[in-house]
């Protein structure tokens, strides 16, 4: 996909890259006094912006990569460069005094892929906007959400309070929507789920880097890895699991084979209830999802799995070792009996009773929604500290409910189960076992996120949105996919 004003050829762009970078890097360093930071900044910039001019989808390739490998908040104890580096954060914490903070280069760069696209179809006629099979619900949640917002707004919220509350929601509609318009070849789609496994490697491997340094234990850290990270890894273990089950024979199962080790690592160093759930749930829809013949397999091995995991449980219920953590996990989340709880989980689950709690209350008062931009009714002082406490809780099913009303949640689940639908009946006529795999990990990625969010957060989180908008996006993608190549020989050796 060459644009009409991007040059003729890779090694243009490349040449054009080197020379320009040369010119502008030593005035850099000398305008700056030396820092080197600002200079790689600025080639790291332009050398994105000629790669989207050149391929858009390169270039989408780059934003994911980008947002996959980027932290929205601080591992405490860590400071890692992929926080560092800034890219989810707002300009005004990366410049002080600069007048535009409520942008973050992540949203910069998704307006220019936007912006790039448009001008592919300003330049090319042939060019046109690409449907999918889920736009009108869609489309009408998110107007929903833009009309909850004003109202927040008008009737005494806070303006940029409502910002941070739904731009999450923003970028998972632009980029479910996008995606159709950038990968429209089967290429395009291996590549990009390259990208999602080579980003994902590197931050389960930075998690399991600072367990082995630990000793391998946590510590004395809550957890080691950014709380999307366990809810991202549980679509790559779906992934290799539909791979496994479906007889694909592709360099990403072996890749995924290989990185089995440092992801669980990762998967556990990050200690999120809401990871272990939401696996478990997946493991679930998996077999549901699944042809008959296989299905009987699948069973049977998940009955054996079953009782081997009552049996891990029985032994580690009361124990609070390494080994027993994921017992104390699903203790966390099932047990009423806070009194036979680690300090921590028992603080944690009473929080999330506190916020629940306040925010029926606030339904109570308030049947039609609150509106975005105004926190919920504190009718309990809740234990926890964050920024956005009162605007943003941890139980986000219930808060959209109670910010966007009863319309706005039929809505929402209107548009998910659209969703669910289209992407299960492609999933019943598929016979390619990679486009198979990869469909499974997209359908089951809603209710993985749709269960981590009810447990701990996501609608408000950079990475979970736009990786589920990416998922969501994909769907329409492989269906058509599907239907081109109706042999399952074509899927066998791809990726």
């Amino acid at each position: 996909m060459l644009s009409s004003f991007a040059y003729k050829g890779g090694n243009r762009v490349a040449l054009f890259f080197m020379i320009f970078g040369s010119v502008c890097l030593p005035l850099i360093l000398v305008a700056t006094n030396g820092s080197i930071v600002v200079g790689v900044a600025f080639l790291a910039v332009l050398l994105v912006v000629l790669v989207t001019l050149y391929r858009l989808d390169w270039g989408f390739n780059l934003f994911i990569a980008a947002v996959l490998l980027s932290d929205n908040y601080n591992i405490p104890g860590f400071e890692p460069l992929t926080f560092k580096a800034g890219y989810l954060l707002t300009l005004n914490v990366l410049v002080p005094g600069l007048g535009v903070g409520a942008l973050t280069p992540m949203e910069i760069h998704l307006l220019f892929l936007v912006l790039v696209w448009a001008l592919h179809m300003a330049l090319n006629k042939q060019i046109r906007p690409r449907p999918v099979s889920f736009g009108i619900p869609a489309i009408l949640f998110f107007i929903w959400i833009g009309v909850a917002t004003v109202y927040g707004i008008v009737t005494g919220g806070d303006k940029m309070k409502s910002i941070w509350e739904i731009r999450g929601s923003l970028y998972l509609g632009i980029v479910c929507f996008f995606v159709s318009q950038v990968i429209t070849t089967r290429k395009q789609l291996t590549t990009l789920v390259w990208i999602c496994i080579g980003s994902m490697a590197v931050k389960a491997s930075q998690a399991a880097d600072r367990f082995i340094e630990l000793g391998f234990s946590m510590g004395t850290f809550r957890a080691l890895a950014a709380h999307e990270d366990p809810i991202i890894l549980v679509t790559l273990f779906i992934l290799l699991v539909g791979f496994m089950s479906f007889g694909c024979h592709s360099g990403q199962k072996r890749a995924l084979v290989w990185l089995l080790l440092p992801m669980t690592i990762g998967f556990y160093a990050a200690n999120r209830r809401a990871g272990y759930i939401a696996f478990l749930f997946c493991i679930l829809a998996f077999i549901v999802l699944l042809p008959p013949k296989i299905q009987s397999r699948a069973i049977k091995v998940a009955i054996v799995c079953a009782v081997l995991f009552a049996a891990y449980l029985r032994i580690y219920w009361n124990d609070y070792g390494r080994i027993a953590q994921f017992a104390q996990a699903v203790k966390s989340a099932v047990s009423t009996d806070y009194q036979d709880m680690r300090r921590e989980d028992y603080l944690s689950g009473l929080a999330r009773d506190q916020e629940n709690y306040n925010l029926a209350m606030t339904l109570r008062r308030q049947p039609l929604g609150l509106g975005f931009g105004k926190q919920h009714d504190w009718i309990i002082m809740n234990y926890g500290e964050f920024s956005m406490k009162g605007y943003i809780t941890h139980n986000q099913i219930l808060w959209l409910l109670v910010k966007s009303g009863p319309i706005g949640f039929f809505l929402f689940l209107f548009f998910m189960n659209s969703v669910l639908f289209h992407g299960s009946m492609g999933f019943t006529k598929m016979r390619d076992p990679y486009l198979m795999a990869v469909l499974a990990m997209c359908i089951l990625a809603i209710p993985n996120q749709i269960i981590a969010t009810y447990v701990d957060m996501g609608f408000h989180r950079f990475r979970s949105m736009t990786y589920l908008g990416l998922l969501i996006g994909l769907i329409p993608v492989i269906k058509s996919f599907g239907e081109s190549v109706p042999s399952a020989e074509a899927g066998m050796k791809n990726g």
